[in-house]
């Protein structure tokens, strides 16, 4: 027997527990609006824990970026201390190994001097000793974080949960947007705002808020790494290559002397996409990414070469054999007619009202705060949407006085 569908009205309807979804979530109650966030699924399952925990800031191109940078790390460490998500603040490691990538870090750390410095080989081999042979120099960017993939999401998804002013229903699938309704199956919410953050995996929502025919959808594989000999820096390390993909107005000449010359001395890796990177994770454990699985098929099978080469790099970075304990591979959209790189995010409107907000880039995840408050923004300025008439409704603050009109939350994340 199918229960009655359940009605609640609040100010804003999110849609998609992920990482950018919860970041929208917390921007609404930063405005001091009720919110409720709809997840199909009981836990976290999605990119938000499959990718690396790198909040990339250096790689933010261009000087003109810093405020940005400043702005969005700092709405991190926020969070972070309020929902007690632990976050290492050591920066990143990006060691040269070759003249063209040496000339691209100092072209890096001359246009982004607040979020970056160059080290001598002497001071680079100090952090990272295995590969100490072969390191020119390295850029360190000493504004990057590094959270765990595994567990962030969920930290911050709690912030929601002890607050009276916001509901996370699990396990809900969502069908319909219309008119400031949101169909969830039993459940229906009316909110003169929805923001939909449905992330790369395919989604049910209907023709008006799936992924735009222009984007693409890519896998990517990532591996995780046992410790092995003595304990690894607490920095992230990673090479030049981790720079290809996001030049800025000043760096483009370099960028592209070492494109050239990886399209000559190794094509595969600019071919796949592969910046090797090095993360630690709290249990000592390391996570090894990213290779792209670009002209090698949107199937489900890996691809053991793309694998062969992140193992490489990894051997290269920690001087020594690896052994994997975990290979996974998550989905990112990409614009092909944004050839230069900058957009991180894509957003629509379909609706009035009405935005669906998906991450473009690497760097989606370090700006995924400052992308809410400014999406949250452009709603609140538009003219408000009245929802539908429907039935009565209760409000989010009524719920916790009136538990035994709705069922319990299914999930929660852990």
């Amino acid at each position: 027997m199918h229960s009655p569908k359940r009605t609640i009205e609040t100010d804003v309807c999110v849609v998609g527990g992920g990482l950018i979804g919860v970041a929208h979530a917390l921007a609404a109650r930063d405005r001091d609006l009720s919110v409720v966030l709809i997840e199909q699924d009981r836990r976290p399952r999605g990119a938000s824990v499959r990718h690396a925990g790198h909040l990339f800031f250096t790689g933010l191109p261009g000087a003109g970026a810093d405020t940005l940078a400043l702005a969005a790390r700092d709405a991190w460490l926020g969070l972070a201390r309020r929902s007690g998500a632990p976050v290492g603040q050591d920066g990143t490691v990006i060691v040269a190994r070759s003249d063209a990538e040496l000339a691209l870090l100092e072209a890096v750390a001359a246009e982004r001097p607040a979020r970056a410095r160059m080290l001598t080989s002497r001071a680079a081999a100090r952090l990272v000793p295995a590969a100490a042979e072969r390191i020119l120099g390295a850029l360190h960017g000493t504004s990057d974080l590094l959270v765990d993939p595994r567990s962030v999401t969920a930290s911050l998804t709690r912030l929601l949960l002890v607050d009276p002013r916001a509901r996370v229903e699990f396990g809900a699938h969502v069908h319909a947007v219309e008119g400031g309704v949101v169909d969830a199956g039993w459940l229906r919410v009316r909110a003169p705002l929805v923001i939909v953050c449905p992330g790369a995996e395919p989604r049910s929502l209907g023709a008006t808020l799936c992924a735009p025919d222009e984007l693409v959808c890519e896998p990517v594989q990532l591996l995780r790494l046992a410790r092995v000999g003595a304990a690894p820096s607490r920095h992230v390390i990673t090479t030049g290559l981790a720079l290809l993909e996001q030049p800025g107005p000043g760096v483009g000449a370099a960028t592209e002397a070492l494109r050239a010359r990886l399209e000559l001395e190794a094509p595969a890796l600019v071919e796949h996409g592969v910046a090797p990177l090095v993360a630690p994770l709290p249990d000592g454990g390391l996570v090894v990414g990213q290779a792209c699985r670009r002209g090698l098929g949107s199937g489900p099978f890996r691809a053991e070469r793309l694998d062969a080469m992140l193992l490489d790099a990894a051997r290269g970075l920690l001087g020594s054999e690896c052994e994997v304990r975990e290979r996974w591979t998550t989905n990112v959209l990409r614009d092909p007619a944004d050839e230069a790189g900058v957009r991180d995010f894509h957003v629509s409107a379909p609706d009035a009202g009405v935005r669906v907000v998906r991450g473009l880039s690497q760097r989606a995840l370090a700006l995924c705060h400052w992308q809410a408050a400014r999406t949250l923004q452009q709603l609140l300025d538009e003219p408000p949407v009245a929802p539908l008439a429907g039935p009565p409704a209760l409000r989010v603050t009524d719920l916790r006085a009136h538990a035994d009109a709705f069922r319990s939350r299914p999930g929660r994340p852990t």
